[in-house]
């Protein structure tokens, strides 16, 4: 097997385990949500998903030192430069506790003037504080240990640091559970899960990092500012994307907290979870791609960075616009099993599901172009394209909110993440001297047929279902299997069809499984 391709498979297995991981753990997550959601009630479950939304706020105040990791871990590893690797790690660790130690007591004072816009009950709105405060310090212990897990991620090995990644979330699940609903722990028992999942992650990933890399820490005094200064100079750029995506992406619960109630964000988090997994799928094949990209261009430079861009975007729109589809085909079949009729069939679930779907599906493909980017060390394109979807998001969610409630406030959503797209990609492909409408318009316009008749045939075919079963979860079930069958045989033929699924692509995955398993591509 030949260096290249050697490579590549290196990097399918590790996507392929990381966005396996995560299935799994985010169907024990799915599974867990009705139950957490009974014990504390839509209030306190819409205050849970605001600290939730809360967090990504709180993590752009590392001025973009998390998103540096997978830039320079694997770069200065390719280069067998493992000194400069443990200062990353010795800084990363001390900062966090540092920043958490600045931040917390901040939000302890100003967290009752933010509570007091969320129509909270009397007895939420007292606890709110100090669980948002408590919230806080956790949240930044969690990056500190993080470090380590993203450190196992730089060195090639994301397939081991996602495994990880889910035990912890699993754990997570499960004593959430456990806390709420048979301790009646409320909102502290939430808390108490997440200690559990930080103790639990963390002491796997050091003892493999450990074992994999030797020691991961230096004296501090030692630090260098050569190796330590680069990585605010690209991570400020990294930020200021962030921070405009974050409030143009993430910001939905607190305006529709303050617009419609604390309630319309418990309704709108539980469609959005499913949309949120759809995403991850794709940023989690990034992750697997990023590390492997920098160390190519350590390796190689420049030369082969478009090849592998135009072999991950098709990788992730397969994956991303096809469980998108099925998702918005099959969504109130999914809500129906997964929360039972009473929220199955909730108008905001199901639209926050097809909206978000949508948006996050057209995210998704601009994100090969953004890890390109970041490896080369000009994030400031990306910085650019979040502004300006910041701007059409504030503007189009106040706008349609009036008209359409709370789906008028999601869809901003959908119509920031076009126009980004247009913006971003227009600009990037020529700068990569492709083609925009060849190498990107053609792979998106055949993505989104694909699912167009994938979905429309599979709708079609299934609607005259007979509903069997007095439960109509039952009913719900038969529908998901026999749509999904359906749905995934005509989402791969339409690919084959239009020449966006290759057959070398097949040849690649067959070689991800167990030899007796392998059929050899026709």
């Amino acid at each position: 097997m030949n260096g290249s391709r050697s490579r590549t498979l290196h990097t399918m297995i590790n996507a392929v385990a990381a966005a396996t991981s995560h299935v799994g753990s985010s169907l024990l997550g799915l599974l867990a949500t009705p139950f957490i959601l009974q014990a504390l009630g839509l209030q306190a479950y819409g205050l849970w998903a605001f600290a939730m939304s809360f967090r990504y706020l709180l993590s752009v105040s590392d001025l973009g030192l998390a998103q540096t990791y997978y830039r320079f871990v694997p770069f200065y590893a390719a280069r067998d430069e493992k000194h400069k690797v443990r200062q990353i790690a010795t800084f990363g660790i001390l900062f966090y506790i540092g920043l958490g130690t600045i931040i917390s007591p901040i939000v302890l004072l100003a967290a009752p003037f933010a509570m007091s816009a969320l129509h909270l009950t009397e007895p939420l709105k007292s606890a709110a504080p100090l669980f948002l405060t408590e919230f806080t310090a956790l949240f930044f212990l969690t990056y500190a240990f993080r470090t380590l897990g993203w450190l196992l991620t730089g060195i090639g090995e994301l397939k081991l640091s996602s495994f990880y990644d889910a035990i912890g979330q699993t754990s997570f699940s499960i004593f959430a559970v456990i806390f709420t609903r048979l301790f009646h722990f409320g909102m502290n028992g939430m808390l108490l899960a997440l200690i559990i999942q930080l103790a639990i992650t963390t002491v796997l990933t050091y003892a493999m990092v450990r074992r994999r890399f030797g020691p991961l820490y230096v004296n501090p005094f030692r630090l260098e500012g050569s190796v330590i200064m680069p990585l605010f100079k690209l991570g400020g750029w990294l930020q200021l994307g962030t921070l405009a995506s974050l409030l143009s992406g993430e910001s939905d619960q607190i305006v529709i907290g303050v617009l419609f109630g604390i309630d319309a964000v418990g309704l709108y988090e539980v469609g959005a979870k499913i949309a949120r997994a759809i995403k991850a799928q794709g940023w989690y094949v990034f992750s697997a791609f990023a590390p492997a990209v920098s160390a190519l261009q350590a390796q190689e430079g420049d030369a082969r960075l478009n090849d592998g861009l135009l072999r991950l975007n098709r990788y992730v729109g397969m994956l991303s616009f096809g469980t998108t589809g099925f998702a918005i085909a099959f969504a109130s079949y999914i809500l129906v099993v997964w929360l039972g009729p009473t929220y199955g069939q909730n108008p905001v679930i199901i639209g926050t599901v097809v909206i978000l779907g949508t948006a996050y599906a057209f995210d998704v493909m601009s994100g090969g172009a953004i890890t390109i980017l970041n490896v080369m060390n000009r994030p400031r394109y990306q910085a650019y394209a979040a502004g300006i979807g910041l701007a059409v998001h504030v503007i189009f969610t106040l706008v349609l909110s009036r008209f359409f409630g709370v789906l008028g406030a999601i869809s901003g959503n959908l119509i920031a993440s076009i126009v980004v797209g247009v913006y971003f990609n227009r600009i990037f492909y020529p700068l990569r001297g492709l083609s925009l409408m060849r190498d990107f318009g053609a792979l998106v316009g055949k993505l989104v047929l694909a699912v167009i008749i994938s979905a429309g045939l599979s709708v079609a075919l299934t609607s005259g279902l007979p509903h069997s079963f007095a439960n109509e979860r039952l009913n719900s079930i038969v529908h998901l299997i026999v749509g999904g069958t359906i749905y995934t045989g005509l989402m791969l033929w339409s690919l084959r069809l239009l020449s966006v699924l290759h057959v070398n692509d097949i040849s690649l995955v067959t070689t991800l499984l167990p030899k007796r398993l392998r059929v050899a591509p026709r």
